[in-house]
């Protein structure tokens, strides 16, 4: 999830002030990644939280 915040910042500082169509579609990737990665996350938590104890699969 890192990697991918640092791969939207570099697309932000070098390509959003120059060419914000060619930013929206080139961010679009990583951020569906991140959404999909926190998503997995939240599963995650909420399955911690809801039996006490981590999940196994």
């Amino acid at each position: 999830m890192g990697r991918m915040q640092r791969i939207l910042e570099s697309y932000r500082n070098e390509i959003l002030g120059k060419n914000p169509r060619n930013f929206a579609m080139l961010a679009e990737g990583p951020l569906d990644q991140i959404r999909q990665l926190q998503g997995q996350i939240d599963e995650y938590i909420a399955r911690i939280e809801a039996t006490g104890s981590p999940a196994t699969n």
